[in-house]
């Protein structure tokens, strides 16, 4: 019997949850809620882009994407491929790919999970938000779990330098 109790408040649980969502997305297309933009920002290796996937799953973009892109275009593999030069490349096609869901759906939350570890690189974001009515949410993640991109020790030990400079922000 308990289990099925449980069961039932589980089921009950997982209504309330879709109910709650198109609630939520119905208030948004209304415009009594602004959907979201979630700026996730932190070390490589630091699990903003395994949060941003849980926190918008169809609508998440990363510098890793950029480069896990090229990859496969040139059929090569992500470790091969990555150049820290490169970095502005991946930013931009975060920024444009950032613009491109704003403008087909506005009511939709949307994550970039980039390491950010400088603070002009929020300025193009936070003036998109404005642009397309999306309320700003800054995460940083604070965890290691280990690298799985072809970074090196060199160049994590300075994201973590630069991201600890960048200033708290709280709003704009």
């Amino acid at each position: 019997m308990t289990n099925l109790l449980s069961t039932k408040d589980t089921l009950s649980d997982i209504e309330d949850n879709v109910v709650e969502r198109n609630n939520r997305k119905r208030l948004k297309e209304l415009g009594a809620i602004k959907p979201t933009l979630f700026i996730i920002r932190g070390i490589n290796g630091s699990g903003k882009t395994s949060l941003a996937r849980r926190v918008c799953p169809a609508r998440t973009v990363s510098d890793t994407d950029y480069f896990q892109k090229e990859a496969d275009r040139k059929d090569d593999s992500y470790k091969n491929i990555y150049d820290e030069s490169q970095h502005i490349h991946a930013y931009n096609f975060c920024l444009f790919k950032v613009e491109e869901w704003m403008q087909a759906d506005p009511t939709t939350d949307i994550c970039v999970a980039n390491p950010f570890t400088e603070k002009d690189q929020f300025y193009p974001y936070i003036n998109l938000a404005d642009e397309y009515g999306f309320q700003v949410s800054v995460i940083r993640c604070e965890n290691y779990f280990g690298n799985t991109h072809a970074i090196t020790g060199k160049e994590i030990s300075k994201q973590y330098r630069e991201l600890k400079k960048v200033f708290r922000w709280t709003g704009h």
